[in-house]
């Protein structure tokens, strides 16, 4: 099963380095911000005994509202808002991703919330101001670090579990949907969103 997975958030906050330590285990310390609609990269992991292919796509922040932000956000299963704990700018536009999500994706997408960047000595949000902000939207946190790798892999791996327990049926219903195929699951196009 594939899980297609959207990495959103201000320029800086490392969206393109979590993606690059969780596909290949690497870490660039000089990325070049990112441009356009990105392919998707993908990799599997087992779940619960079951295989899972996570397919993650990043764009640069300064593309909000734009129609490839907006038609990336109608197929994914599931979307990681990120924002740098060094940064209180990037965790106050939380805000500004979680409307917009909640204007263009799916109705039952699965959403994280990471503060990334946890290895630097400059931290200016704590852990528990994002916790209460992320317990009181309803979505599971993290934090991490792309640089070091800490909690990447278990952060990818819980929000796969929970794509499959939100999109994998009983044995009894119709199977989620897969990557590329939506099916009748997928969502009504949502006003103000011009699909290509």
């Amino acid at each position: 099963m594939s899980f297609k997975v959207f990495i959103v958030g201000e320029p800086g906050v490392g969206k393109t380095s979590m993606m690059l330590r969780f596909i290949d285990d690497t870490f660039l310390e000089d990325t070049a911000p990112t441009s356009g609609g990105q392919p998707g990269k993908k990799r599997q992991i087992e779940v619960d005994g079951k295989s899972v292919e996570i397919v993650l796509f990043d764009t640069d922040g300064q593309e909000r509202f734009g129609n490839i932000t907006c038609s990336l956000y109608q197929g994914m299963h599931g979307i990681i808002i990120a924002y740098d704990v060094n940064n209180t700018d990037t965790f106050k536009s939380v805000d500004n991703w979680v409307t917009e999500m909640e204007r263009y994706a799916r109705s039952d997408v699965v959403v994280f919330m990471v503060g990334n960047k946890t290895d630097a000595d400059q931290r200016q949000v704590s852990t528990e101001t994002a916790e209460k902000y992320a317990q009181d939207k309803g979505y599971p946190f993290m934090e991490t670090s792309a640089k070091t790798g800490e909690n990447v892999d278990a952060m990818f791996t819980k929000l796969a579990q929970a794509m499959v327990a939100r999109y994998v049926k009983t044995e009894n219903k119709p199977a989620a949907s897969t990557l590329g195929d939506l099916g009748d699951s997928a969502p009504k196009k949502k006003k103000g969103c011009t699909l290509f």
